[in-house]
């Protein structure tokens, strides 16, 4: 029954008024029993949410049998940073930065609606094109936080090999 759901979705805009929608469903008893598992073990979870198992789900079928693995996932309000090692989701890192600014900002820049905006900003992330360069001090703040991140959930092991790096999201 629907009211035993706990539902959640992601909106990505797109042209217009239009939007992809990324939908998440649990029954709710699967998510009380994890949360009675954790309980017990005295650990009070601040935040519920299934990206982290989603995002392991996926770096796994795209980095296949790769022995670590890093993902950043950016969104436009934050970034989520998982380590995987040897098959297993060792952590994840939540950061408060997005690509929201630099849309903002290529958007007032250009004179563009948001939807219009993340379009062209995308083509040009994905493409070919350089960057606007009044993008460099983000982009550059941006590289240096994740940077520092990664390598803080990364073990100071100077003979392991590096790790493969997938990147979702924008």
């Amino acid at each position: 029954p629907l009211e035993e759901a706990i539902y959640d979705s992601v909106l990505c805009p797109r042209e217009g008024n239009n939007y992809d929608v990324t939908s998440f469903v649990a029954r709710g008893t699967a998510l009380e029993d994890h949360l009675t598992s954790y309980r017990e073990r005295d650990i009070a979870p601040d935040v519920v949410a299934c990206e982290q198992a989603a995002l392991y789900a996926f770096a796994r079928h795209t980095a296949g049998d790769a022995s670590s693995i890093i993902v950043v996932h950016t969104t436009a309000t934050y970034s989520l940073i998982l380590h995987i090692s040897e098959g297993k989701l060792l952590s994840s890192h939540l950061l408060d930065k997005g690509y929201s600014p630099l849309l903002k900002s290529f958007c007032r820049e250009r004179n563009l609606e948001a939807a219009e905006g993340y379009k062209e900003l995308t083509e040009l992330f994905w493409g070919k094109n350089a960057l606007p360069r009044y993008f460099d001090e983000d982009i550059h703040a941006f590289d240096k936080e994740v940077a520092k991140t990664v390598k803080a959930l990364l073990p100071n092991n100077k003979n392991a090999s590096p790790p493969t790096v997938i990147t979702t999201g924008f």
